[in-house]
């Protein structure tokens, strides 16, 4: 019984820290160099000059979010370049620190697929699995009205597979540093 009233107290205190907000906004993040782990680091790498971007459109109901997104990143690998197009569906939890600042906490469901772009060969696609966090900056101006600048860190978890059932299973490390408008 002390469990689901600690809990109890946990979800309210959560709820009431969490700044009012609601609305539908659009985000953009992009960086370099993503991290790569399993399989993918055995056959893949990145460097400053393999970019990544997240485009995100979500809507928010005062602490929880829910966006559409297409990410992806650029790999080198023995077959040329490469690059992962990935489509999901995330939810998000932010918690107000106060002062406009706001952490947030993410988790996701996507589809990959993994092209060659030096080459018609060379594709694979899978499900995957996102975790993040983050921080973000809101403000409010005359021109685009609401707005935040974000950090964001995330670990794609990717299972890939190919028409000759070969598979690469494997995790993609970005951080994003971004803009978020209010629609």
């Amino acid at each position: 019984m002390k469990s689901g009233s600690l809990l109890t107290a946990l979800l309210v205190t959560l709820l009431l820290t969490a700044p009012a907000s609601a609305g539908g906004y659009v985000s953009l993040g992009l960086g370099d160099d993503a991290g790569l782990h399993g399989d993918l680091a055995t056959h893949f790498d990145t460097d400053s000059d393999t970019s990544h971007g997240r485009l995100a459109i979500g809507q928010r109901t005062g602490p929880f979010a829910i966006e559409a997104s297409m990410f992806g990143t650029g790999l080198h690998g023995a077959g040329g370049d490469f690059r992962t197009v990935s489509l999901g569906v995330d939810a998000k939890y932010f918690y107000g620190l106060g002062g406009n600042f706001e952490l947030f906490g993410k988790a996701g469901l996507n589809k990959t697929w993994l092209q060659n772009t030096d080459s018609d060969g060379g594709e694979a696609s899978g499900r995957g699995k996102l975790l993040g966090v983050g921080v973000q900056y809101r403000f409010t101006t005359g021109l685009i009205g609401e707005a935040a600048v974000f950090l964001d860190l995330s670990r794609q978890f990717v299972e890939l597979s190919d028409d000759q059932t070969a598979t690469l299973d494997g995790e993609i490390d970005t951080m994003h540093i971004g803009l978020s408008v209010g629609l």
